[in-house]
Order: C-alpha cells, then structure tokens, then sequence
C-alpha cells in the first residue's frame, strides 16, 4: 500500500518550493514524484533539486492530468504502484487544474484501495496573488476537502489581507497554516500516524464531490518562446503592462553575460530572477494565463529588441 500526497494550488503559489522541502525530509525518502506540467515543456523538471534522497520525477507535460491527460496519470499511479522500495507518492498538480477532479480520478480507478491511501491531500493559498471573494466563491470545495491548507508568501503581504484570508477559510478548514518558502510546522502531517480525510469527506459528501458539476474547467492556456539573448528583464516588464495579455504565471530560463543560467519565476505581481543550481543551458519561457495572443507577445519582443518600448 502506497501512501498519496497531492500538492495543489494557484498558478505561482510555491507547490515546487515546498516540494523541494519535502524531498529534503527523510520521511520521503522512498518516494517518487509524479510532476505535472500544463504547458509541453517542463519547466519544473529542472526546479526540483537534487536531494540527499535522491528521489526521481515522472514528468506528465501538455495538459492538466485532472482533464486531456487523465489516462496517462491513471497508467503512471498504477506502474508506480508495482514499484518495490518506494512506498509513498508526491503529486504536484499545475496551477489550473482541480484537485477535486484529480482525486475522483484516484479513488475511482480500479484498484485503488488495494494499492493506495492519501497522506495528504496540501492545498497552497498565494496570499499574494489570490483573491479572497474568489478563494470563498471558487475554491471553497477544494479547500474544504484539503487536509493542510499552507498559506505562502505571507513574508511580502499587508497583515490585513492575511488575516481576512485566514477568517475565511477558517469557516471550512481546521488545519491552516503559514509557510515561507516551503517552510512550516510539518511534525504532526508527515508522519506515519497521520490520517488523511479526503476519502471519507467524499463518501461523507458523494452526491456533492463526485457530481459533473463539482469542479470548474479553465480557459488558460499556454505559451512557449524561445528568448536567446535578449534584454529579458524589460521584455517581461512590458509582457505584464499589456492589459490585453493576461500571464499570470512566467517561468523558464535564460543564459546571461556570464554564461550563467537564470530562472525566471514569477506571477503578476511577483518576479524573480534567479541564479541556477544547475548549468541548464535552455534559453525558453514558459507563459500560463489568458489571452495569450502570439502575434501579440511576438510584437512585444520585437519593439523591446528594437528600442521601441
């Protein structure tokens, strides 16, 4: 019996971050991690370090695994399952997919109960980037079906809008906790006698959860561009400045000066530019959101090239 723990949460909210904690842990140390990435390059893939575990990832790319991939998550969970030395699994969804979709996947595949249990099902909540009417109004069934909520970036945003997200999820979730990159009080969830509610909330809940309706479809979609050499830092100013263009989440590489590869990761409100643990040698971005008109960003890049920002 393998144990599951999904990590879910909004484009940005820092899912590899804690997964890299995570990794870190020895309780993980006979682990596998299964990475889904919504657009088709992974990104993600060369954020996950390289751990004293050395736990390795199955990458799904090109779709979210709760919606067009479903069956290759489904034929990954269950070659993993007859893995011997490896008794637990970390999912780490996309920003834009639904976690309720992905568990009604889990517990309805033929066999789980034989071969899985959750650990724990960990949503992330960006106090930066998320709303709170929207966490109320679209997340809450998500929330409500979490066993740890983590509340990230809580360091960089004003108190009030803190203390109104915790006043609302208090409403619907016992266990919320802060977390600055990756970290929080992990002693009593990562531990063997820690016991997950998500199957029982859904057999508690079965007409509500497992109905067609139970969880929303996206409209994101994705963008990938090959960047070479060019003035990067201004090109993503002027990306997140077009209202007509909606990225909220930016991430991929870059080769500067100096032969060094730098991680671009951010949201809207939030970029970084990051030195590499690891020489990458990509030179691409990956770009998640709406209205991500191609002819448009392509506009964008070639005025910035030109001068004529």
């Amino acid at each position: 019996m393998k144990k599951l723990y999904l990590l879910h949460g909004s484009l940005g909210a820092g899912k590899t971050t804690l997964l890299n904690k995570m990794l870190s842990n020895s309780f993980f140390k006979k682990s596998v991690v299964i990475e889904n990435e919504f657009a088709n390059f992974s990104i993600d893939e060369y954020l996950i370090h390289k751990n004293e575990n050395n736990v390795r990832a199955d990458i799904i790319a090109g779709g979210c695994i709760c919606c067009t991939s479903g069956q290759e998550f489904l034929d990954t969970l269950n070659r993993l399952a007859n893995l011997p030395n490896i008794d637990k699994i970390i999912v780490e969804s996309t920003g834009v997919a639904n976690s309720i979709e992905i568990i009604k996947q889990i517990i309805l595949s033929e066999g789980f109960e034989n071969k899985f249990e959750f650990g724990a099902n960990i949503m992330l909540v960006d106090t930066l980037e998320d709303d709170v009417k929207e966490l109320a109004v679209n997340k809450i069934k998500e929330i409500t079906l979490s066993d740890l909520v983590l509340l990230t970036k809580t360091d960089i945003v004003d108190l009030n809008k803190v203390n109104k997200i915790i006043s609302t999820l208090k409403k619907v979730s016992l266990n919320i906790q802060k977390s600055v990159n990756g970290d929080f009080n992990s002693a009593s969830f990562f531990i063997d006698d820690f016991k997950s509610l998500v199957v029982e909330k859904i057999r508690n809940n079965i007409d509500e959860y497992l109905s067609s309706g139970a969880s929303d479809v996206t409209d994101d979609s994705y963008f990938v561009m090959k960047i070479d050499d060019f003035k990067i830092k201004k090109f993503v100013k002027e990306l997140m400045k077009d209202k007509s263009i909606n990225v909220k989440r930016i991430k991929g590489f870059y080769t500067n000066s100096n032969s060094e590869s730098i991680i671009i990761n951010g949201t809207k409100n939030n970029i970084e530019y990051l030195l590499s643990e690891d020489d990458v040698n990509k030179n691409v971005i990956v770009m998640i959101g709406s209205n991500l008109d191609a002819i448009k960003i392509e506009n964008i890049k070639y005025k910035v090239l030109n001068g004529h920002e």
